[in-house]
């Protein structure tokens, strides 16, 4: 089983960096890109609890507060 995830941010310029195993997001994490393709996304696989947290970083701009969400496949 898996589930699909997309993220946005308001901020057209901003880079969002992202992780799945629980941990706090920081500019050293995953980075979401979805000018790579055009339905990119994010995979959670696996029978289980998946938590999501992301942040979002642009330029003349604070990091934005950290985002979690908490996906449970069945």
């Amino acid at each position: 089983m898996a589930s699909k995830v997309r993220l946005f941010c308001a901020n057209r310029g901003a880079t969002i960096y992202y992780t799945t195993g629980g941990s706090h997001s920081t500019t050293a994490s995953n980075v979401y890109d979805p000018g790579k393709a055009r339905n990119y996304v994010i995979r959670l696989a696996g029978i289980g609890s998946h938590t999501l947290k992301a942040v979002a970083v642009a330029p003349g701009h604070a990091e934005s507060a950290m985002a979690e969400a908490t996906f449970i496949i069945r």
